[in-house]
């Protein structure tokens, strides 16, 4: 996993447990460029709570467990530049029906390019190297990007206005 994956991730986890107190949460994908974190923030936002420990601290607020997890609604904003593991993201969270996707179709860049070898120079290329099929056999998210369930288009001009 790439330093700054393990970066995200770190503090991703440190949200959580601000996160577990509120009651809901907005992610904000866009423009994710990839790598190996989906997975791990999937799991994070897919907890349920299944019990509760008391507590002896001056609130006496039970304690959830599992202890930190996204308890209430989610909603994830997506874009066309959000691609590789930005398209693993969203799909997975579609998959798990975590909550709405809101934006345009991801890019649809879901590859592998791990393993690529360093030219003699030192000097590297990135090939893809391994392709995304789903649970039943079925290539999915190459070149067709994940769907947004409510679509929002973000114009130029309402961008250079903020």
């Amino acid at each position: 996993m790439y330093q700054t994956q393990v970066i995200l991730v770190l503090h991703l986890l440190i949200d959580i447990i601000f996160l577990s107190k509120k009651k809901g949460v907005v992610i904000d994908e866009r423009n994710n460029g990839g790598g190996s974190a989906a997975d791990y923030m999937i799991d994070i936002m897919s907890r349920e709570v299944v019990g509760y420990f008391n507590s002896k601290t001056e609130s006496r607020k039970p304690w959830t467990t599992p202890m930190a997890g996204i308890w209430g609604p989610k909603v994830m904003i997506i874009n066309e530049r959000a691609g590789s593991g930005g398209d693993l993201l969203p799909y997975m969270f579609k998959e798990k029906n975590l909550g709405p996707l809101v934006g345009t179709r991801t890019w649809g860049g879901l590859v592998g390019t791990w393993d690529t070898p360093q030219f003699i120079d030192g000097g590297r290329m990135v090939a893809p190297r391994g392709g995304f099929y789903d649970v039943d056999g079925n290539w999915a998210v190459e070149a067709e990007g994940v769907a947004p369930d409510i679509e929002v288009h973000q114009t130029p001009k309402e961008v250079l206005s903020r």
